[in-house]
């Protein structure tokens, strides 16, 4: 996994670029490498924004590609159920 600082400021909300006018957030960006895919209880992601104090809660296991996974429980995941 990978973590990249993220800064902000000068207009924009969150960057990996530091510019003249941005500072250090609080957030950073998790990135998981090839193949593997993040994990926090039942999130699951291969990017994420978190806050600098939540990374712990995060690790990276095998990438798991769930073909049995229709696009409404799928559309479920993402948007919590609504349609």
């Amino acid at each position: 996994m990978t973590t990249l600082k993220l800064y902000t400021g000068g207009g924009i909300s969150l960057s990996p670029v530091s510019a003249e006018g941005r500072t250090e957030s609080s957030y950073v960006r998790l990135v998981a490498e090839d193949g593997m895919m993040l994990k926090k209880g039942e999130q699951y992601a291969v990017c994420v924004d978190v806050l600098k104090t939540d990374v712990a809660n995060w690790s990276e296991t095998e990438y798991i590609d769930d073909p049995d996974l229709t696009d409404a429980e799928a559309f479920a995941v993402i948007f919590g159920g609504a349609e």
